[in-house]
């Protein structure tokens, strides 16, 4: 059926008496749509049918609404008729979403546009090019992502979330979403960069782990966390990351430190570097003593901001690759 508020179809199977299985040898067959931010993979029918087949089973003729790997937000296969779906809304009614085309917006008279805005925070081991050479190394009026795969998912009435408005009008919301400057009130921010089927390749530096994963505390297998007390450090992390080819889909939210608690085991650290030491500094994420790792065990587990409503933002086919 469709109508479901994710469009990737999920699989699921029953036995002839109507037991539903979303799982099979305990997982998820298309992964859990919480952990992967509804980026599971996705089933036709006949592979749906082919699964269900090899696994003694078949494709279901009733709802499986409420059984696990919160499938409930997807179009399933099943032979139950669909309900209509809603009519779209007029097109009139709908205002254009914020561009996500390069914008010039924020470059130099001479074409530099700085991405992220300084002053600089790029350290030593900070991967890609010398942010100072962007202009040499893009041209006029391109910053680094321009022309990627990248793209923020935006709501339907195309709005950034409220950390990035500013930034979106002033410069569009693809550089937005990727340069900053974000505005979450001076509490800092987390990212999670996490699987996308069809995108992420091996890059070897998973190092947490959602807590609403079965035993977290002993898995690291989630993904890429880092974050920061200092928003203005966003834009920096994310060079960095991209270039160090840290691909899937970039999820962030606002809040460092105690929102995290029971929400994720652990989580890396950027810390602010000031011009004063920006000559100096060799990696911005290893020179310091934050070392954040509440795990999930100390902590009531508690909804995940970014699909309860959280200020937070995502950016799909993350990173260079």
């Amino acid at each position: 059926c469709k109508g479901a508020s994710n469009s990737i179809i999920a699989a699921q199977c029953c036995t002839a008496a109507g037991v539903c299985h979303r799982e099979v040898d305990g997982q998820c067959v298309a992964g859990n749509s919480n952990a992967l931010n509804g980026a599971i993979v996705e089933f036709t029918y006949a592979k749906t049918e082919e699964l269900c087949t090899a696994n003694g089973l078949e494709v279901c003729k009733q709802s499986c609404a409420g059984k696990g790997c919160y499938y409930n937000n997807h179009p399933v296969f099943t032979s139950l008729p669909c309900k209509p779906p809603l009519p779209p809304p007029s097109p009139a009614a709908r205002p254009p979403p914020p561009s996500t085309t390069p914008s010039t917006s924020g470059c130099t008279s001479d074409g530099w546009c700085q991405s992220p805005e300084g002053p600089a925070q790029q350290c030593r081991d900070d991967a890609g090019p010398p942010w100072g050479d962007d202009l040499e190394t893009y041209g006029p009026f391109a910053r680094y992502h321009d022309n990627t795969p990248a793209a923020p998912i935006l709501p339907a009435d195309g709005a950034c979330p409220g950390a990035l408005a500013a930034a979106c009008a002033a410069k569009g919301a693809k550089a937005a979403h990727l340069d900053g400057p974000i505005d979450c009130g001076g509490q800092g921010w987390f990212c999670r960069i996490m699987p996308q089927p069809g995108w992420s390749v091996p890059y070897g530096d998973r190092n947490f782990a959602n807590c609403v994963t079965p035993d977290a505390d002993n898995l690291d297998t989630d993904g890429h966390c880092h974050g920061s007390d200092a928003d203005d450090t966003y834009g920096w992390w994310v060079r960095d990351h991209w270039f160090r080819g840290y691909t899937g889909t970039l999820n962030c939210c606002c809040g460092w430190g105690a929102p995290m608690h029971g929400v994720v085991n652990r989580c890396d650290y950027r810390k602010p570097v000031s011009p004063s030491e920006v000559s100096s500094c060799r990696d911005a994420n290893e020179e310091h003593d934050v070392d954040f790792q509440p795990t999930c065990a100390a902590h009531p587990l508690k909804p995940d901001p970014l699909t309860s409503g959280g200020m937070c933002w995502t950016v799909r086919s993350f990173a260079d690759k």
